[in-house]
């Protein structure tokens, strides 16, 4: 069998015709829409036209012209029939019927009226040609429509083989070339060729408009997740927000409460710290706790009006602060959970003052919750020991 032989070509076109469309379908029989259905079959009864066609003087004359011309005007309304829609424009069944009978009658009408001539020739390759601009017109519509590319290739792959069949028409009518489809000359190997690249490209290209619009669909679930996903973020940090709000209304109502109590209990150890020195001397161990009394109470003002100043939002004043000193008094508060947890603390002070710019408060604070999260952090060690240098 020659390879460059016109009925090898068509043969080899038709099969493609026939092969393609099944990929087509098995590769998308997930997806179960009509317009796939109707693509593919209409792929299949094309090729089997073209397969009749290849093997004319081999079958019985009214297969291998009258059913492969059926077939062939079928398939290609099929198709057309399909790719309206993807569009949402669908042909109702009637004038779907009517444009494949209009089609088939003209070519069966030629062939009833002059076997020999070549009307019916010039209206099958007429039709094609028709159908073919028509299809990628509608391919041209949903690449607009949907800005897909595989539509746009869909189109360009259907209108060489429209201008080579219009060609050949020319040829037949003017005389230059012989009608039939089987002649060697290179128009004819031409409309084979074209079939065959129509049936690659065609439902390559059919395939990827839906893989574009699986691959597009899954970009715009992505986007709507994560659209979600921070409309939740937001949601989370403004239910966070409203929560810090209300903390800050119970903190400030507090520290209005608590202001009172601590400014008598200062007066109040103030008292028995002066009592204590008359009764029992300056040397007093009851000296040195109403001391320490009200050395902790102060702190706990000091933090009451640092909390007022927060919900005030307040600029923070910063004055020289004695690092001794905020080491001191934030070892004193924590001596009672330290020995309850029965952690020990090794203090390395210098002797001198180290001074710095700072709020007093907050570096206690900062302090303070260093030396509690060393003490959760070797609470469960054998001997568990904090050392603070300085």
């Amino acid at each position: 069998m020659n390879i460059f032989d016109t009925r090898t070509a068509f043969l080899i076109a038709g099969l493609l015709y026939f092969l393609m469309p099944w990929v087509v379908w098995m590769a998308l029989r997930t997806q179960k829409t009509t317009s796939i259905a109707q693509w593919c079959i209409g792929g299949e009864l094309f090729g089997l036209g073209l397969f009749m066609i290849s093997l004319r003087g081999q079958i019985p004359q009214w297969v291998s012209y009258d059913i492969a011309a059926l077939c062939m005007q079928l398939g290609n309304v099929t198709r057309i029939q399909a790719m309206r829609r993807e569009l949402g424009k669908p042909m109702p069944f009637p004038v779907f019927a009517g444009v494949a009978a209009v089609f088939w009658l003209g070519y069966e009408a030629g062939r009833l009226l002059d076997p020999q001539g070549a009307f019916h020739f010039i209206w099958s390759l007429l039709a094609i040609a028709f159908q073919s601009l028509w299809i990628a017109h509608l391919s041209r519509q949903l690449a607009n429509k949907e800005a897909i590319d595989s539509a746009r290739w869909l189109s360009f792959g259907y209108l060489p083989l429209a201008v080579v069949l219009l060609v050949r028409v020319q040829q037949v009518i003017s005389g230059s070339a012989v009608h039939g489809p089987l002649v060697d000359e290179y128009t004819s190997m031409a409309m084979a060729l074209m079939g065959i690249v129509s049936a690659v490209v065609g439902n390559t290209c059919f395939l990827g408009i839906y893989v574009e619009r699986a691959s597009r669909q899954q970009i715009q679930q992505a986007q709507a997740q994560a659209r979600r996903e921070e409309t939740a973020r937001l949601g989370r940090q403004i239910a966070h927000l409203d929560r810090q709000r209300g903390l800050g209304l119970i903190a400030q109502s507090l520290a209005h409460e608590l202001s009172q109590p601590l400014t008598n209990i200062n007066i109040i150890a103030e008292r028995a710290k002066l009592k204590a020195i008359h009764e029992k001397g300056p040397d007093s161990p009851f000296v040195q706790y109403a001391a320490d009394i009200l050395r902790n109470t102060q702190v706990a003002v000091d933090i009451m009006n640092r909390i007022r100043g927060y919900i005030k939002a307040k600029d923070i004043e910063f004055q020289p602060v004695s690092l001794q000193q905020v080491c001191t008094n934030v070892t004193h508060l924590m001596n009672d959970w330290l020995r309850s947890e029965q952690i020990g603390l090794e203090i390395q002070i210098t002797e001198q003052d180290l001074w710095v710019q700072g709020d007093p408060v907050q570096l206690s604070q900062i302090l303070f919750n260093l030396l509690r999260n060393a003490g959760q952090a070797c609470s469960h060690q054998p001997q568990p020991r904090i050392t603070l240098r300085l």
